[in-house]
């Protein structure tokens, strides 16, 4: 069932065990299946090895979205996984819940998500995102977030977000 609210509303909370279940159900939803790099059904027991070796794992970061009433509302989660390649790059995942989708949670999720990273990292030089093509309102939303493509093939776009010492250690909405 869609809850309405409004995303202003939208918190950001570092992850722990108790979600696991929720980003697990999230990931094997045929919408999000269809747009991630591995489409396959994920196992609880993969996911719950891959969970919480993530949780320690300090070049990743995942965050939920909620909303903070009683019970709160998970809305969906954001990760940004330091890059192997490049020194202080991160690449972004997002999954909004199925049930939150279409309600601008994503972008609220991508604002919150970089400004809590660079407020939790010591060197943070850009940030990366790779969308399917056929994703439209993933791809319009990194752009209308400031995100530059940077390059695009048969199944994937790539956008990068320089961050840079004028942002104040804040990313700013572009709209």
């Amino acid at each position: 069932m869609k809850k309405t609210f409004a995303t202003t509303s939208v918190k950001l909370i570092s992850a722990c065990e108790s979600h696991s279940h929720a980003i697990w159900e999230w990931r094997n939803d045929d919408l999000t299946r269809q747009m991630s790099r591995s489409p396959e059904v994920v196992s609880w027991n993969n996911h719950d090895t891959w969970f919480k070796n993530s949780l320690v794992n300090p070049n990743r970061f995942i965050y939920v979205g909620i909303v903070q009433c009683v019970p709160a509302i998970f809305v969906g989660m954001i990760r940004f996984d330091l890059s192997e390649e490049s020194d202080g790059i991160y690449e972004v995942s997002i999954n909004v819940a199925p049930e939150h989708r279409g309600f601008g949670v994503g972008g609220k999720l991508l604002d919150l998500g970089i400004n809590k990273l660079l407020s939790e990292v010591a060197v943070c030089n850009g940030v990366l995102a790779e969308v399917r093509v056929i994703n439209e309102s993933s791809n319009a939303l990194f752009l209308r977030r400031g995100f530059q493509k940077i390059r695009s093939d048969d199944h994937f776009s790539h956008y990068a977000l320089i961050i840079n010492e004028d942002m104040s250690g804040r990313h700013e909405v572009q709209s």
